[in-house]
């Protein structure tokens, strides 16, 4: 019994030792990008920006009056994508995802624009 106690205490005592030796969860890193469009055909790209809020706040001021938020995304890249008639945006990874989903969302369309955050590429 007793060699069982000491066993248990010192298994007991290396998880104590593990659980403060652990660093701290770190917070949600990274880059953001954003892409505004407007009705007017204007549009703008933001990004290596800290937060989303921050990328999605300089594409809309960068884009001008009656600019929405088309699409956000943290350390990836960011396409907007054209037809005749619709715009539209993905994020992925890397940039020919992005690329290719946008482009399947607007028939005949073509790419207008596109960003990647610090680290990511084509």
């Amino acid at each position: 019994m007793k060699k069982f106690l000491t066993t248990a205490v010192a298994v007991a005592a290396a998880g104590v030792a593990l659980a403060t030796a652990a660093p701290a969860a770190q917070a949600q890193t990274g880059f953001y990008g954003a892409i505004a469009v407007g009705s007017n055909g204007r549009y703008s790209i933001s990004n290596n920006y800290g937060s989303y809020n921050a990328a999605e706040i300089n594409a809309v001021n960068s884009c001008g009056p009656g600019c929405s938020v088309s699409i956000s995304w943290r350390n990836g890249c960011g396409v907007l994508a054209r037809s005749r008639t619709h715009w539209s945006s993905a994020s992925s990874s890397n940039y020919p995802a992005a690329r290719d989903t946008a482009l399947s969302r607007v028939y005949g369309g073509y790419v207008v624009n596109w960003r990647c955050t610090q680290g990511y590429s084509s």
